[in-house]
């Protein structure tokens, strides 16, 4: 049995395989493409999710209306208002 520790793989730089500043993705590669749809479902669920944590803020969808996130413009935060507040939303969560 291998102990943990000796697992991790070592770059000549010193820094584990997970530090390394720059890296290149074959998208031919069904790894390199599970990856990037992978990482991009990860962030959009996150902004998704602190989106929602700041909606929840309000009392109601009109005031939440009157002043959006400020990371989004007007309109991007009215979609995610209607977004929160309907019912196949509200049924999810």
């Amino acid at each position: 049995m291998v102990k943990k520790q000796e697992q991790v793989k070592v770059l000549g730089n010193g820094k584990e395989w997970w530090q390394k500043e720059h890296f290149d993705l074959e998208y031919t590669r069904r790894e390199d493409m599970r990856t990037v749809v992978k990482t991009m479902m990860t962030s959009r669920r996150t902004h998704r999710n602190r989106m929602h944590a700041y909606f929840k803020k309000f009392q109601s969808k009109e005031a939440t209306l009157l002043k959006p996130q400020p990371d989004t413009t007007q309109e991007q935060w009215k979609e995610f208002c209607n977004l929160f507040t309907a019912e196949a939303f509200l049924v999810c969560a």
